[in-house]
């Protein structure tokens, strides 16, 4: 049931950081009647609640049978419309298995919240020491939903057990479902690194400071990249050298 009152355009207040940008949906009988068991009561409601879902955490649980709206043509329509992020796979057991039986689980489950694939990159082959280092990519997003909290993005230089980290200008929060968003990134090298040749990667570790360097709270790229899961970072397929 969602409780949010439908007053402002959610495009509006989305990554404000205000209450209403904060507050998610919750449905506990999804795809169960037409109006989900009495979700949407008001006129306008299920409509204000998709264009709201593109901007805030949406999930819940299924609570019976409904076929045909329960079974899968249905379910992945409205999990995309919707864009869902969390589902209680407990419940309703006899809805999961339809799913599984149909064969529509296993998408399900991995485009539940967003998943971000590289699709390609490009950055210079050298860089001197105090300059400024460009990374060109683009991103496609294969979930169902966005990122929702805030979190950096980093550009990192590895050098075998060494890796330096540099802050760019990027926002995942507009890496919108269904669609790519090309990156443009600059970072200003360290005058001090030491020349050599550097690995280059992506990590976007949690907001928190308290969880900042716990890598398994950085997003993992779903392609595109190598996943460091030691320090949860994505290497890509690029190097540079750093010259003085």
């Amino acid at each position: 049931m969602s409780h949010r009152t439908m007053d402002g355009a959610p495009a509006r207040t989305a990554f404000s950081g205000a209450p209403l940008s904060r507050v998610g949906h919750q449905n506990d009988c999804f795809l169960a009647s037409d109006d989900d068991a009495g979700t949407y009561q008001l006129p306008g409601e299920r409509e204000y609640a998709i264009e709201d879902s593109a901007f805030v955490p949406v999930g819940g649980e299924t609570c019976g049978l409904n076929p045909p709206r329960s079974q899968c043509a249905s379910a992945l329509a409205e999990l995309s419309l919707h864009h869902w992020s969390f589902l209680h796979t407990d419940y309703h057991p006899d809805v999961i298995a339809d799913w599984k039986a149909e064969g529509c689980f296993e998408t399900i489950a991995c485009r539940l919240g967003y998943r971000f694939a590289v699709m390609g990159h490009e950055s210079p082959g050298q860089v001197a020491r105090g300059q400024s280092l460009p990374l060109r990519g683009r991103v496609f997003n294969d979930g169902y939903a966005r990122a929702f909290n805030p979190r950096p993005v980093y550009l990192v230089l590895q050098q075998g057990a060494a890796w330096h980290v540099l802050e760019v200008d990027a926002e995942p929060r507009r890496w919108a479902p269904g669609a790519g968003s090309d990156l443009c990134l600059q970072a200003q090298v360290p005058a001090d690194l030491p020349p050599g040749d550097y690995q280059l990667g992506l990590w976007l570790p949690d907001g928190s400071e308290r969880l900042r360097d716990d890598p398994r709270y950085a997003i993992r790229l779903s392609s595109g990249a190598t996943w460091d899961s030691a320090n949860g970072v994505n290497l890509l397929d690029a190097t540079v050298r750093v010259v003085e």
